[in-house]
């Protein structure tokens, strides 16, 4: 309701134009609408004094104005604040006044300010220009906002890291171990045992439980479809692997196994403590303890963007030896020549090398190998040349090329083939034989996939400080093999250097134990190894 102002006379009314009105250089009073749309009065001082303040600083929770009482004059600060939370000293004009409150939302959508007359903090808010970007990153878009979060995304991939030790000792129960009479999870008074917690298997999938201090050659546990379930499926029934250690197990197939539990021992009855480090590891045998881990993400860059060559986002398979499996550290990918050259590359790598294996399946007499579950010619093996690679072709895991990297447990177990070479039958694909066996693993590929790129790498060196007197003629008989089909070979031994010349024993240093790069306390010579690889199949 408008004020009663009585009645106005029409004549004093006086109607001119704003450049027809009086200036004044230093006015005392102007007129302006409040924030309620009235008409008011305001000091020209104040007002001048308001517009003309700068930015005081930026403020925090903990900053305070500058201190102001009445009878002092009129003060006026403006504040910038990047920083959620309670400014406990700048206050409202309540009653009584209350602390001036930013939130995040506040600081995400709007440029914030605190502005302060005479001891009275207000907080303003300036909405920020707002654009949406766009859902995906668009390279060739300049125009629209593109985040920051779909630039990552469109270059980079997330993996999940597990650990290859799948017992957690930090869950452990304490309280029951795993009884094979009723097949269930039960309480353990008076027994030294307890049980895992419930480990995700697969199956099919072979499994080897390790470092026992009792070495026990069975399994102790059950499978089972819950991860919450106390009853068994069924017991678990293991086997010895072939290098007699630990005790493995495959998953039966059809049950709906996804869980098993097993039994370890503790130090004493009080169950207090595991005896010992235990381990569990998908593989058929077993391999040095590592300490169990959380699963870690990983962020790595896109294989298409890793690299500006040929082998951008392509399959390699590399079968060989425990060298290239990066014996004895062979499951931590940094002691892995073949697998750090790949990803130099940008190449997917399948590394397949499996520790004491050899290409051929018998001695040249017909004696066994070390080994005959780990020759590669061989059918039965769990990894050989039909399952790891025929099996793979023209596939999703296809492979851009295949490298076949074996010799030295080849020499080892039987030179005489070896030796002979330069006069041996290269049309041979006798499997008790090293050439002979290569060329039967290379016609095999070259039959289910003749345009299967293939490729041979010779052993590092020609000097041997263990198990023989000297690698040339395996090398020799590798480049042979490589000349015979026209098959590029990586000749390692010409570019590493390694040897013992004139009393310097670099082989040495490369390998401590005489064999193994990965053996050396870092990763000095396996990358070395890899930078050698790389620039081959780079070259190729």
């Amino acid at each position: 309701m408008a004020e009663n102002l009585g009645e106005v006379n029409p004549d004093l009314i006086i109607i001119k134009r704003v450049s027809e009105l009086p200036s004044d250089a230093n006015p005392q009073e102007i007129l302006g609408a409040n924030t309620n749309g009235r008409l008011v009065r305001t000091q020209y001082s104040d007002l001048k004094a308001s517009v003309t303040s700068g930015i005081k600083g930026e403020a925090t929770p903990s900053s305070s104005p500058t201190t102001w009482a009445p009878g002092d004059s009129n003060l006026y600060e403006r504040w910038d604040v990047k920083t959620a939370g309670t400014y406990t000293n700048f206050k409202n004009g309540a009653t009584p006044p209350v602390p001036i409150e930013v939130t995040a939302d506040d600081l995400r959508n709007n440029y914030v300010q605190i502005w302060v007359t005479n001891g009275v903090s207000e907080k303003v808010l300036s909405e920020k220009p707002v654009k949406d970007v766009t859902d995906t990153f668009e390279p060739e878009n300049n125009q629209d906002p593109q985040g920051g979060k779909q630039i990552n995304d469109y270059y980079t991939k997330k993996t999940v890291v597990k650990s290859r030790n799948l017992i957690n000792p930090a869950a452990v129960d304490f309280d029951h171990y795993y009884s094979d009479g009723p097949k269930a999870i039960v309480d353990n008074t008076g027994f030294n045992w307890v049980v895992t917690e419930s480990i995700p298997v697969t199956e099919g999938k072979t499994y080897v439980q390790s470092h026992d201090p009792n070495n026990v050659p069975i399994v102790v546990g059950g499978y089972f479809k819950n991860e919450t379930d106390t009853t068994a499926v069924a017991n678990i029934v293991g086997f010895t692997p072939e290098d007699g250690t630990g005790a493995g197990f495959t998953v039966p197939v059809g049950q709906e196994i996804k869980y098993v539990r097993l039994s370890i021992n503790t130090t004493d009855n009080t169950h207090s403590e595991i005896a010992g480090n235990y381990q569990l590891e998908e593989a058929p045998y077993h391999s040095l303890y590592t300490p169990y881990f959380d699963p870690i993400e990983i962020t790595s860059l896109k294989p298409e963007f890793n690299s500006l060559n040929n082998w951008s986002g392509k399959h390699i398979t590399h079968a060989g030896t425990s060298i290239p499996a990066g014996y004895p550290k062979q499951f931590d990918l940094n002691y892995r020549y073949p697998d750090i050259a790949a990803n130099r590359l940008g190449a997917i790598m399948n590394n397949i090398s499996v520790p004491s294996s050899t290409i051929r399946m018998t001695k040249s007499d017909g004696s066994a190998v070390a080994y005959p579950l780990r020759a590669f010619s061989n059918e039965a093996s769990t990894v050989n040349y039909q399952n790891a690679i025929i099996d793979k072709l023209n596939g999703p895991e296809d492979p851009a090329l295949v490298a076949l990297d074996f010799g030295v447990n080849d020499y080892v177990a039987d030179q005489s083939d070896i030796d002979n070479y330069a006069t041996f039958d290269m049309t041979s694909e006798d499997r008790a034989t090293f050439i002979g066996a290569t060329n039967f693993v290379i016609k095999k590929i070259l039959q289910a996939k003749p345009t299967q790129r293939i490729v041979l790498l010779t052993h590092f060196t020609d000097t041997a400080v263990a198990f023989v007197s000297s690698y040339a003629n395996l090398n020799k008989a590798i480049e042979r093999i490589g000349e015979y089909w026209g098959i590029p070979v990586c000749k390692v031994y010409q570019k590493a250097g390694w040897g013992v010349k004139n009393g310097v024993n670099i082989l040495g240093t490369m390998c401590p134990d005489g064999i193994h790069p990965a053996s050396m306390s870092s990763d000095y010579s396996v990358q070395q190894l890899s930078r050698i690889y790389g620039d081959f199949i780079e070259s190729i």
